[in-house]
């Protein structure tokens, strides 16, 4: 006995936000016997569950949940009717059994989904197999890349595998099964998963401290950042009466820093603040010196 095998499509769109779902169907047409025919559509919401933030080396916990859903079908009968029979829609949760019937026939269909994710965006690609056999959630983690900038928009790709398996009988004679086997028969898309990811970099503090050659605290003076990590703002700020002045949760990296007062040469020190530390550093202005005038020269 030969059976043709249909194409079955599976496509979601989920908007960005946490939580978040939409309804995916899956379609299909199989040939069970010389001119008996099956037509299925099942409906399956798709629940995501991401982080709204994410800093550079941190692993996040997303979550996918797939619930089953509305599961029509028709079935077309040759004789002794030759047509389409609808049958009542009714909800089949994924990995269930539900017996519909009308009108002399029976469809029980069982579904289970395997998919496989590529993630691109916020980290390194990472590919990961997950498998439905009923309703609920699957997790999995994503670690936000390092040393790279994380995009603002987040591509999840899955690329989904379905089975289903439906036992066919009309007026108590059975037909054969509709067993589809693990082929890959589409995609959810994401895009994006975030659309407006908030990238929190590591950041440090950093005290400066401007003295004189002799270690005296210099007050009043103007110290500025030179050279500074990518997406860290130029630091300005003077010195209180104390000599210091404090820059706090600046980005972590390294740093050019200039100090600079009338009457002193300009003074500059180059340090790295480290992540979730202070760092203190001393600038060092020496007085300028007034040249001594050469006495004139007598003829």
């Amino acid at each position: 006995m030969f059976l043709t095998v249909g194409t079955l499509l599976l496509s979601c769109q989920v908007s960005a936000h946490p939580g978040s779902y939409n309804r995916s169907v899956i379609t299909g047409e199989k040939e069970l016997l010389p001119d008996w025919k099956i037509k299925i559509e099942y409906k399956i919401t798709a629940t995501v569950s991401h982080p709204s933030t994410l800093t550079p080396g941190e692993t996040t916990k997303w979550t996918i949940s797939l619930t089953g859903g509305e599961f029509k079908t028709s079935v077309y009968v040759p004789f002794p009717v030759s047509k389409w029979i609808e049958l009542p829609s009714s909800d089949v949760p994924i990995g269930k059994s539900a017996p519909i019937t009308y009108n002399g026939v029976t469809v029980e269909p069982t579904l289970t989904i395997s998919a496989s994710l590529n993630i691109s965006g916020p980290a390194d690609s990472i590919t990961q197999d997950l498998l439905w056999e009923s309703d609920g959630p699957k997790t999995f983690n994503v670690t936000a890349n390092s040393d790279a900038e994380i995009r603002k928009t987040v591509n999840v790709t899955i690329n989904a595998k379905t089975e289903i398996h439906t036992t066919i009988t009309y007026s108590g004679f059975p037909l054969p099964d509709l067993i589809l086997p693990r082929t890959t028969l589409g995609s959810f898309q994401f895009d994006p998963i975030v659309e407006s990811m908030e990238v929190h970099p590591e950041v440090g503090n950093l005290h400066i401290l401007v003295t004189d050659q002799e270690g005296i605290r210099i007050s009043g003076a103007t110290v500025n950042s030179t050279l500074n990590p990518s997406d860290q703002p130029t630091l300005n700020g003077t010195t209180d009466s104390s000599g210091y002045v404090v820059f706090d949760e600046v980005i972590a990296g390294f740093y050019k820093i200039e100090a600079t007062k009338s009457g002193y040469v300009t003074g500059s020190q180059q340090l790295i603040v480290s992540p979730d530390q202070t760092k203190t550093e001393i600038v060092t202005l020496n007085k300028k010196t007034t040249p001594t005038p050469t006495p004139p020269q007598i003829q």
